[in-house]
């Protein structure tokens, strides 16, 4: 049973997952056919896209629920969708330090943001 366990996603990974315009494309219905094997087949694929295995967990639970959820890896972002969950390359994390000097009102990079600083009061908790 081992055996055939560990061969049947890597037999069966192109009958599931369909490269279309650089987007990867896993066939819900084909991957529920068999719910036991499900997270194996899905931790064969999506841990060449950097996705954990806790993440691959949301991914198992998110099938049975609507489409629309979005899940996040370091290099890739999937979206569930009515019949596919579909992987798309992602910005992958740069790491970068954003210093903000306390006169600063407003940035609009990475991220559009609005300062004010608040006096701190007796009310203020």
């Amino acid at each position: 049973m081992l055996k055939y366990l560990w061969r049947y996603p890597v037999k069966n990974k192109n009958n599931i997952l369909k490269k279309e315009s650089g987007n990867y494309y896993i066939d819900i219905n084909e991957l529920t056919e068999n719910k036991d094997l499900a997270k194996t087949i899905l931790f064969e694929i999506l841990t060449d896209f950097n996705f954990s295995n806790k993440i691959i967990d949301d991914v198992i639970r998110s099938l049975d629920g609507t489409s629309g959820k979005k899940f996040y890896s370091e290099t890739h972002r999937l979206i569930r969708d009515r019949d596919f969950l579909i992987v798309t390359p992602g910005k992958e994390y740069e790491g970068q330090v954003y210093y903000i000097d306390e006169n600063t009102k407003e940035i609009n990079d990475p991220i559009s943001l609005q300062f004010s600083i608040i006096e701190r009061t007796k009310d203020l908790k």
